[in-house]
């Protein structure tokens, strides 16, 4: 079999795997390349990418990764639609990069299987933040960050039965700014129908100013 149609057959297996065995995937590539993108920042300016002066960079850890969720052209464009789906699920995912267990800065991973690269590295805080948010998360949930642009806003997403129909919406800090509704009640997380609705009040409200 010569490599280009191994290379292909490798591409195509690999797109019905499951989301935690793509995980492992994108896991294991940014263990393999992190070693070599930490070489190239100068020494001295770790601390820029949230490492402290007495981490052991030899001993990092790469946490589970939160693939990226975008609403596509109909949400923003379109009235809603009870039960349609307005996802983009990209083939981009935020890695934690971690050190004693603790989250300090975020990978940006892109590509397919067999494929992955690092393409970014940085936002200790949003890496802390989703070390918060997903604490109490079970073993066998999916991750997701939900990011809106055009609110500079942020969901962090599970869900386990492949719909997120049934999955769970916990907003992050800047995703209750830019929808202060969200700090009007003593919920903690929200379905999709009510985010999908939050988020059109906010965008109307904020195209009024």
């Amino acid at each position: 079999m010569n490599k280009t149609l191994a290379i292909l057959l490798l591409v195509m297996c690999c797109s019905f795997l499951p989301v935690s065995n793509i995980d492992q995937l994108v896991m294991a590539a940014a263990e393999s390349q992190f070693p070599v993108f930490l070489s190239k920042v100068p020494a001295g300016n770790e601390g820029w990418y949230g490492f402290k002066a007495d981490d052991d960079l030899d001993l990092f850890g790469i946490g589970k990764p939160f693939r990226i969720l975008m609403f596509n052209n109909d949400f923003f464009s379109t009235p809603l639609v009870e039960d349609k789906n307005y996802f983009m699920i990209k083939n981009e995912w935020l890695v934690p990069v971690t050190i004693n267990g603790k989250n300090r800065t975020l990978l940006t991973m892109n590509g397919n299987p067999g494929n992955y690269t690092i393409a970014a590295m940085g936002d200790t805080t949003l890496a802390q933040e989703l070390q918060e948010q997903s604490a109490g998360a079970g073993e066998s949930e999916e991750f997701y960050l939900l990011r809106i642009p055009k609110l500079r806003a942020d969901f962090f997403v599970t869900e386990t039965n492949n719909s997120f129909s049934e999955a769970h919406f916990t907003p992050l800090l800047n995703a209750i700014v830019a929808c202060p509704s969200l700090s009007n009640t003593s919920k903690t997380s929200f379905t999709l129908s009510e985010v999908e609705k939050t988020i059109k009040e906010a965008l109307a409200k904020a195209h009024r100013k």
